[in-house]
């Protein structure tokens, strides 16, 4: 599934937020939204809130932990 998709799925339609999302996707990895120890980025994605909502909330949760860059190779 592409990038654009998945976000669609989630209920964002802002492309200002569909390019973050697919930066922050080719930074971190594939499906990097599920990789929150803690599963609330998904949470968040699934919610009923507004899109502004969700995404401020999202990247607020995505600030407080840092990912470690996939190994290229």
């Amino acid at each position: 599934m592409k990038i654009t998709d998945r976000f669609i799925g989630y209920g964002f339609t802002k492309q200002e937020y569909i390019h973050l999302f697919a930066a922050w996707s080719v930074f971190f990895g594939e499906g990097f939204e599920e990789k929150d120890p803690e599963k609330i980025l998904l949470e968040i994605c699934c919610s009923d809130l507004s899109e502004d909502q969700k995404f401020s909330r999202f990247k607020a949760r995505f600030e407080q932990f840092t990912y470690t860059q996939p190994e290229a190779g």
